[in-house]
């Protein structure tokens, strides 16, 4: 029951033998008892069934479906899977019909026939809608029955009186090639191996590629098969009509033909000039493909690629899929390619002191850059300005830089600048413009020296002066704002980046000009205390400034005249 059910897998209940799948050795005995009242016989037989797992498994391969069958020569196929070889050593097989669904096989088709796999049999004269065919190994107890019954009609067929048309897959695709196969057949549906008549092919589809009339021949056995193309999408039917008897006809209908696919563009667009573009297409089976595109562009490539690509390139590029001599609709991209920007400049010192400041400034215009040292880009280093804030020997080398606009475009690398890193003579100073100011600040002042250096910084009494400019030979500063405000006198000093300094001891006060009291106002009480300090020996300003009353740069009878004017007369008030 299980094997005409095609499972050769039994189920657990109730408990059965089951098919061995591997190498092994089973041994079985049958008993039986003829059940005479008060006390009867027994007996018994045994035998020794062996399975090899290098065989099998041994299964018919035809009639696994469904099948009509007429008297005359039909095939028989099984899988030998080994069977011939030792220790099985099956050579022949026999191969018999069941009229019954299985249960008695009567009808022998061959006795003994080379187990090869293949047998040309002569079907029964046996009418039944449930037959099967067993496979059986002669000699042996292994065997094998087809999945489906055969409908076999058990009389030879008659004349052809209708045509059938089968096989064109449905949906298909336009333009491509498919076959057909025609069959003709008798009233009963059994094929009409005899027939020779001529037949002509038509389509609902006037594109249609058709065969041109057929005759059949006696080799034919009433089947052929014949290759068609259909081109215009749309449900389509194709007809196969005997040229003399029209009756005898057939038509295969219902079938769906698709247009041929549209592929969609896509490219690696924005790219920017010189680089190269890359045009793809998804994949349409079967199909060729046809490019157009800016500049009189084509290809026939799925996925061209154009190196180099100028500005010239952009624009819009069409990709259609050609299968024979249909053709889809049109896939479209834009590309759009951005200019390559020139490189950049560099500006910025480039003898450098050891433990300065190294800074260097690409020009304006970009959106992004990437400075390179000797070649290799710097990590990190993608501003305008590159700036080291204490420069060594190992900073010293080529510099170049790049740089980058939208659309990432990236500019060549810009020129060499060279820079050197090395130690640097100590700087002097030899004066500043004015050696005195008042403790609020804001006083423009020049210092004058050597080997001052970029970055150098200045202070005045201890004070920070703001640094406007510096030269090798001379820093312009703004003097900062002392507090507390009381006068004070310190020196001027400058500190190169390197950290070497030099100073002028005593060179500069903070105080008002002409205070000779440093009381924080001019009054008479300066006027008094300065002609003390000058013509009697008195107490001395606390600084230059409160006692350089006229600017000079030294406290001297000059300065008290100029401030009694100042004072008692409305002369012209002492300086910042």
């Amino acid at each position: 029951t299980h094997i005409l059910n095609n499972n050769n897998i039994p189920p657990t209940t109730p408990v059965s033998e089951v098919l061995p799948s591997r190498t092994r050795t089973m041994n079985f005995r049958l008993t039986v008892r003829d059940n005479k009242p008060n006390g009867g016989g027994v007996n018994f037989a045994s035998t020794t069934v062996s399975s090899n797992a290098g065989a099998g498994p041994f299964a018919v391969t035809s009639q696994n479906t469904a099948t009509n069958w007429t008297v005359g020569t039909q095939t028989v196929t099984w899988n030998v899977a080994n069977t011939t070889a030792a220790p099985v050593s099956c050579a022949n097989v026999a191969i018999t019909f069941s009229a019954d669904g299985g249960t008695t096989f009567g009808t022998v088709l061959a006795a003994s026939t080379p187990n090869d796999g293949t047998e040309n049999i002569t079907a029964p004269a046996v009418p039944t809608a449930t037959g099967r065919v067993k496979v059986a190994c002669v000699g042996n107890i292994f065997f094998d029955i087809n999945n489906a019954n055969i409908n076999n009609t058990g009389v030879p067929a008659g004349p052809a009186t209708q045509l059938s048309v089968t096989g064109h897959p449905s949906p298909s695709t336009q333009c491509v090639q498919q076959t057909i196969t025609v069959t003709a057949r008798d009233v009963n549906g059994n094929i009409a191996t005899s027939y020779t008549g001529t037949v002509h092919f038509t389509s609902t589809d006037g594109a249609a590629t058709l065969p041109a009339d057929y005759t059949f021949t006696v080799g034919d056995a009433g089947v052929k098969t014949f290759n068609v193309t259909l081109r215009t999408a749309g449900s389509r039917t194709i007809t196969a009509t005997d040229t003399v008897v029209g009756t005898i006809t057939g038509t295969h209908s219902a079938i769906t033909v698709n247009a041929v696919g549209t592929p969609t563009a896509g490219s690696n667009s924005p790219i920017c000039s010189s680089q190269t573009l890359n045009l793809t297409a998804t994949t349409v089976p079967g199909a060729t493909y046809s490019w157009t595109g800016p500049n009189g562009f084509t290809s026939t490539q799925q996925n061209p690629s154009l190196m180099g690509a100028t500005a010239a390139a952009a624009g819009n590029y069409a990709v259609k899929a050609i299968i024979g001599t249909c053709e889809s609709s049109t896939s479209q991209v834009t590309v759009v390619v951005n200019n390559t920007p020139a490189a950049p400049s560099i500006t910025g010192a480039t003898a450098i002191c050891t433990n300065a400041q190294l800074s260097l400034s690409a020009s304006a215009g970009y959106t992004g850059y990437q400075w390179y040292l000797g070649g290799n880009p710097i990590v990190f280093a993608t501003g305008q300005t590159y700036t080291i804030a204490s420069a060594q020997a190992g900073n010293a080398g080529n510099y170049t830089v790049t740089g980058t606009i939208a659309g990432n475009c990236t500019s060549p690398q810009s020129g060499i600048t060279a820079v050197t890193v090395a130690p640097c003579a100590a700087p002097t100073v030899g004066s500043i413009s004015k050696p005195c100011a008042s403790t609020t600040g804001g006083l423009a002042l020049t210092i004058n020296g050597t080997n001052f250096q970029q970055g150098a910084t200045v202070t005045l009494v201890n004070v920070p002066a703001t640094v406007t400019n510096v030269t090798p030979t001379q820093i312009s500063i703004t003097t900062g704002a002392r507090v507390p405000t009381t006068p004070a006198q310190g020196n001027v000093r400058v500190t190169n980046p390197d950290t070497q300094f030099a100073q002028i001891l005593d060179g500069f006060s903070y105080g008002l000009r002409g205070d000779a009291n440093g009381n924080g106002s001019l009054t008479g009480a300066d006027a008094f205390a300065l002609n003390l300090a000058i013509f009697l020996g008195g107490t001395q300003p606390p600084t230059l400034c409160n006692g350089d009353a006229n600017s000079s740069g030294a406290t001297t009878g000059a300065d008290a005249f100029f401030l009694n004017l100042f004072i008692f007369l409305g002369g012209t008030a002492p300086g910042p």
